[in-house]
């Protein structure tokens, strides 16, 4: 059975496809309609396309994490992986996890326990409790305490790591690609 054949039967089969092939636009598309887990396979051009995204994440939101940090940071295509299942929060851009009415549109396609993904204080914002309050009348926000596990807002968190020193011969805090920040080894006393 050729490979075209079999992608028309099972979309993940694009991971045995050769290079040229999960480069190919149209079968790439094929293959996220059927199946947006596909996107998995597909070359990195086309976890930049928007038309293949799209076509992913409204198969499959969860899809949204092969996607491009670019695609990753579409509001279009992120909301469009959210009403597909709300748990696709925990694979979009930082900014969006920001963004009340993305993770209003996270909640109402899932429950209030995505909030878990959103960003820090978010569970705070009134379009989030509300959001949570229409899906369960019962539901009140945690407490808020001052030992709270949750990061600091951006503003805070940049100028509390431009501020603090750093050893003589290390690397700064370095973003990584899952906006956390890597600290560098503490100084050795007495050298």
């Amino acid at each position: 059975l050729c490979l075209v054949c079999r992608l028309q039967q099972n979309a993940l089969s694009l991971e045995f496809a050769s290079d040229e092939l999960k480069k190919d636009k149209d079968i790439v598309l094929s293959a996220v309609k059927r199946d947006g887990r596909a996107l998995e396979f597909a070359a990195n051009e086309m976890k930049n396309d928007h038309d293949i995204v799209i076509a992913a994440v409204t198969h499959n939101g969860m899809a949204l994490q092969f996607a491009s940090n670019e695609l990753k940071n579409d509001k279009n295509i992120v909301l469009t992986a959210l009403r597909e299942t709300g748990y696709a929060l925990v694979h979009s851009s930082f900014f969006l996890k920001n963004d009340p009415k993305v993770v209003e549109t996270a909640i109402k396609n899932s429950n209030c326990y995505v909030v878990q993904y959103a960003g820090p204080g978010m569970i705070q914002n009134k379009i989030v409790q509300a959001a949570c309050h229409s899906m369960d009348e019962n539901w009140v926000p945690p407490p808020q305490s001052s030992h709270s596990s949750t990061v600091p807002s951006i503003p805070f968190f940049a100028d509390t790591i431009e501020n603090i020193p750093t050893p003589p011969n290390s690397p700064p805090y370095m973003p990584q690609s899952d906006d956390t920040f890597v600290k560098p080894p503490p100084p050795v006393l007495g050298e």
